[in-house]
């Protein structure tokens, strides 16, 4: 018989697929939408790596117009439209974005077709330098080559810069992928939930919110193909900008060995110096009568009658004010722009020297050695350049700051013509020497990449070629060092030929004194009848009589001042100092621990992994004993000088622990309450704060415990006796509740599944086989 569990059974199963075929009935139109709605983003999804076209873009930028005019219409009536305001904004918003980056998009687009013109175009005028050379026949004039030498740095200087652009375009596209991406699952999601969706109120605002996912996924869609777009670009002009430095290192390459520095290029860069040198003089007169205006207008502001003149002419009474101070601020511009345009004048001698130079540098073909003195000049104008572009750079930081103020100023002014007048007056006299400053780091730098190339030129030119030239080159060297300057005292000059003089004559004179010495005191005195002992008294007094005799003749003969002494006096007092310093040190540290006491008397300190407790402390050392007994001398300065750790210096409460590891099985409960009951009841626990048991893991062999508590320590060996005793209570507790403190184990497992089978006949003949010797 059938029972009525089954029968029940039955009738609920039935129930359950009937729903089911009634929800996947009602569901299918959905599902079949979203699958619609699928594969259409699987082609979506398939066309993001391709590039569109300019016909595609210019499309869309139709349509986005379009959609944003309905919208402007719509926004014009609202009482014909069911849309909101509000979202009516949104759309109008995320639209003009996409218009805006699709007319980017349109013009990135029109962009590479110009760079890959270029690119075209410097490959053929590589291929036809490369095949036929250059148009113009040799010999090639010297500025021609350094025409292309500048050319060729310009060029380096951007590929560089556009390299720095393209990581930057790297890392923005990959933000903008990331964004795409999940602005795409955001629709995907909205688009699902639409589809879902059972009519009503929720239907509309879920459609409203797969508008607005597909119009912020379409916007991050441009936005990306824009930056994908531009980062190619960007490589594009990489690719084209290595091309045309090629090309110019190629044409440097056949321009240099056919070059010639003649007179008339030489004549012709003197005119351009001239030229120069003409307009910063008539920008120099302009400037100087501009500061006369300046001072004038500064004079009758500040006479009574013209203040209050400008005080009453003015709307509002800051105006008056601010009107002195542009006049003082103009003041102090045009005297700075006066003394950096003096300044450039003053250059330009230096330049006239250095392509002076050049041109010697390039024609010589003989004697080296003016081509080496003038070279340390040359040399030496780096340095000084350098130091002139520092500082110009701070001068421009503080002429940025001041502008700012200025600036400032203007956005929080009131609106009155007056005041705003000479705000702006004053930012326009500011701006101008910030102008001056830029060019002023332009020159430089010109200056500095001419010398660079000067310089490169004079080293090959005095490079060694033979063994005269290294032995010309080695006396020069030789000679330069001779004559070296090593000081001066009273104005005369103390070189290393006068010390080597010096220090020769000085051992030449030791000798002399020696031997007269000697003769005095061997062969004169007792000729004369005087006693042995007289006569080595005198013998020693005589020798060094002549010694200091023989000095003083010898640093006249050698021009030396005897105010060279007070130099070797103050020498002499700098050693004793410096001898002395480390004593000074430690007893002004002995009192630095005295008044701020990081340790005193008592304290348990580590110092260098020792341990100890401080014994005395000194006015240059401190004692420290060891457990050991051992006593430590430790100089005061190391206590504030190197890391010590004072284990009592607020207080002798520490936290100690003590693990314990227990057999596996064992109850943890029951061990955490004996570990607690037992830290708790030693005497020299502290109750508060309490124990703490902490059941740090499963090791290999037990259940690892730790068991922190506190206690007061004055040295190592109390804590220690502590923790013992700690542990001796801790395994009598365990003992009691029959737990096993564990101890390393290995597990041994037999394959049981089949008999073990021993061999007693192979072992008895292996037996009876073995030597007797063994046997034995």
């Amino acid at each position: 018989m059938i029972s009525t569990r089954t029968v029940v059974r039955s009738l609920v199963i039935a129930i359950a697929l009937n729903l089911s075929l009634y929800a996947l009935a009602v569901d299918l139109p959905a599902l079949r939408a979203i699958s619609d709605e699928g594969s259409s983003d699987v082609k979506e999804t398939a066309t993001v790596s391709e590039q569109p076209s300019a016909a595609s873009i210019a499309k869309q930028l139709t349509d986005v117009k379009q959609r944003l005019a309905q919208i402007a219409n719509l926004s014009k009536a609202p009482g014909q439209s069911s849309q909101s305001p509000d979202w009516l904004k949104l759309q109008q918003r995320l639209l003009g974005l996409h218009q805006q980056m699709l007319a980017q998009l349109q013009t990135a687009g029109e962009q590479a077709e110009e760079l890959a013109a270029d690119q075209a175009e410097l490959n053929d005028q590589l291929q036809r330098l490369r095949s036929v050379g250059l148009d113009e026949p040799p010999p090639y004039s010297f500025l021609k080559l350094d025409e292309l030498r500048d050319e060729l740095a310009a060029e380096q200087s951007r590929a560089t810069a556009i390299t720095a652009e393209m990581h930057t375009a790297e890392r923005l596209l990959e933000e903008v992928d990331d964004h795409r991406r999940h602005n795409e699952s955001v629709r995907r999601k909205a688009k699902e939930a639409a589809a879902k969706s059972r009519g009503g109120l929720e239907t509309s605002q879920l459609e409203q919110a797969l508008e607005e996912a597909r119009l912020r996924s379409g916007l991050t869609q441009v936005t990306y193909e824009l930056r994908k777009l531009q980062l190619a670009n960007l490589r594009m002009k990489n690719a084209a900008s290595e091309l045309r430095a090629t090309y110019l290192t190629e044409q440097v390459q056949q321009v240099r060995p056919q070059t010639v520095f003649s007179e008339a290029d030489l004549d012709t860069v003197y005119k351009e110096i001239d030229q120069q040198q003409d307009r910063l003089e008539r920008h120099l007169a302009r400037l100087q009568s501009a500061l006369d205006v300046a001072n004038e207008s500064i004079g009758e502001l500040n006479t009574p009658t013209q203040q209050d003149e400008a005080a009453s002419a003015a709307a509002v009474p800051e105006a008056g004010t601010q009107r002195l101070a542009a006049w003082r601020t103009a003041r102090q511009v045009r005297q700075a722009r006066i003394a950096m345009t003096n300044q450039q004048i003053g250059e330009l001698v230096g330049v006239r020297y250095i392509w002076d130079y050049r041109h010697r540098v390039f024609i010589n073909n003989g004697d080296t050695a003016p081509l080496r003195d003038d070279f340390q000049r040359v040399a030496g104008l780096v340095d000084r350049l350098e130091e002139s572009k520092q500082m110009i750079e701070f001068r421009m930081e503080d002429v940025r700051i001041d502008l700012a103020t200025i600036e400032q100023k203007l956005q929080n002014a009131e609106a009155t013509a007056e005041l705003t007048r000479w705000l702006e007056f004053e930012r326009d006299e500011v701006k101008q020497l910030l102008d001056d400053y830029g060019n002023s780091l332009v020159h430089v730098a010109k200056m500095q990449r001419l010398l660079g190339r000067v310089a490169e030129e004079a080293r090959q030119k005095l490079a060694p070629t033979s063994l005269a030239t290294w032995l010309e080159n080695a006396q020069a060297a030789a000679a330069s060092c001779w004559n070296f300057e090593v000081s001066s005292i009273d104005d005369h000059p103390i070189t290393v030929k006068k010390l080597v003089g010096t220090l020769l004559l000085f051992l030449v004179s030791l000798l002399a004194a020696r031997l007269l010495s000697r003769l005095l005191g061997h062969r004169v005195l007792p000729r004369l009848g005087a006693n042995p002992a007289i006569a080595q008294a005198l013998q020693s007094v005589s020798f060094y009589a002549l010694v200091a005799m023989f000095s003083f003749v010898t640093l006249e003969f050698a021009n030396v001042p005897l105010t060279v002494f007070t130099y070797f006096g103050g020498a002499i007092a700098i050693a004793v100092g410096f001898g002395s310093q480390n004593i000074i040190n430690n007893f002004i540290s002995g009192l630095i621990i005295l008044a701020e006491r990081p340790i005193r008397h008592g304290d348990l300190v580590e110092v260098n992994g020792l341990y100890g407790t401080i014994e005395h402390i000194g006015a240059r050392s401190t004692r420290v004993k060891t457990g050991a007994n051992l006593e430590l001398i430790i100089p005061n300065s190391k206590f504030l000088e190197n890391d010590v750790t004072n284990w009592t210096l607020s207080s002798t409460k520490m936290r100690t622990m003590v693990s314990v590891g227990v057999a596996y099985g064992s109850p943890t409960q029951l061990v955490d309450e004996i570990l607690t009951r037992v830290v708790a009841a030693h005497p020299d626990v502290h109750p508060s704060p309490p124990p703490i048991v902490l059941f740090k893991e499963f090791g290999d062999n037990a259940l690892a415990f730790e068991v922190h508590f506190w206690i007061d320590m004055r040295t190592i060996m109390q804590g220690q006796r502590v923790e013992s005793a700690v542990r001796h209570q801790i395994d009598a507790a365990m003992r009691e509740a029959n737990i096993t403190i564990a101890f390393p184990q290995r597990d041994i497992h037999l394959d049981t599944t089949a008999p073990i089978e021993i061999n007693l006949r192979r072992l008895s003949r292996a037996a009876n086989d073995a030597p007797l010797s063994r046997a034995a």
